[in-house]
């Protein structure tokens, strides 16, 4: 249903489910992609059967089916195993804080060619505090999540905050928005307590969600990768290496680079 847009919403609302998880709750993401992957071969497995049934050959397949070769099949077409990236996510997190979450908002309803201000960003920020809220198995990360009443506050109040968003709507600016974000962050404060990393960043992504598709904050610990990528930038000693006779050799030191001031001039093995 994609040319209709039918489910957009819904597809985009468990997207940021599976993205917290990811983040957050890898092992449990894993064992959800898991038990999706063995539907996915259950359901092949029996669109197969019921092939060959409207074939005619349906007693070859039940012949097939004996008890040991069900046993050597499931070995056969058990689905690959899965790992997702353990990285913890306060590593991934680190350096993020209020002052980025407020100066991101600031630059994207400024700046963003499609921005339509304040409002929409601080919506969407509001908004993707309540798919935390509501996504499963965030309390080993997060204990105080285990606490329903807790999160049924954290939960109401943002419910609440968005609310009075779309009454103000066209009175929302500059000077309002780091009120709203820190009314954002209190609410966290009397009622979770998540670490103000998470706040920040859960706070922008959803934010930034409400722009184009291809918006994206690039993180403290993207930003290495992000400069390698686009900006023909990376770090690193600065060296230029190659292979003679099997073994790695140094061909020289790259210009501008911590080799090349440390007075690096000839190939070494």
């Amino acid at each position: 249903f994609d040319d209709y847009a039918t489910f957009h919403k819904q597809v985009k609302r468990a997207t940021k489910h599976v993205r917290v998880l990811r983040l957050y709750a890898p092992g449990e993401l894993e064992t959800l992609l898991r038990q999706r992957a063995e539907r996915i071969l259950k359901s092949r497995e029996a669109d197969k059967l019921e092939q060959e049934k409207e074939k005619g050959t349906v007693k070859d397949v039940v012949e097939e089916n004996t008890p040991e070769n069900i046993g050597k099949e499931k070995k056969d077409k058990k689905p690959e195993d899965i790992h997702l990236d353990r990285e913890p996510w306060q590593k991934k997190l680190e350096g993020v804080d209020a002052n980025i979450m407020k100066q991101a908002l600031s630059q994207a309803a400024q700046r963003h060619v499609s921005s339509r201000g304040y409002a929409q960003l601080l919506k969407g920020a509001a908004e993707a505090m309540l798919v935390v809220a509501d996504t499963k198995a965030l309390t080993e990360a997060f204990p105080s999540m285990a606490d329903a009443e807790k999160v049924q506050k954290f939960r109401s109040q943002f419910v609440e905050l968005a609310q009075e968003i779309d009454t103000r709507v066209a009175t929302i600016g500059a000077f309002d928005a780091p009120i709203l974000l820190d009314r954002m962050l209190a609410i966290n404060t009397r009622t979770l307590g998540l670490p103000e990393a998470v706040m920040a960043f859960e706070l922008t992504e959803g934010a930034i969600d409400t722009l184009d598709e291809f918006s994206a904050v690039i993180w403290p610990h993207e930003r290495e990768g992000f400069a390698r990528n686009f900006q023909g930038k990376f770090y690193g000693v600065g060296i230029q290496i190659s292979q003679r006779d099997e073994r790695l050799i140094v061909v020289s030191p790259l210009a501008e680079t911590p080799a090349m001031r440390a007075g690096g001039s000839r190939s070494r093995t």
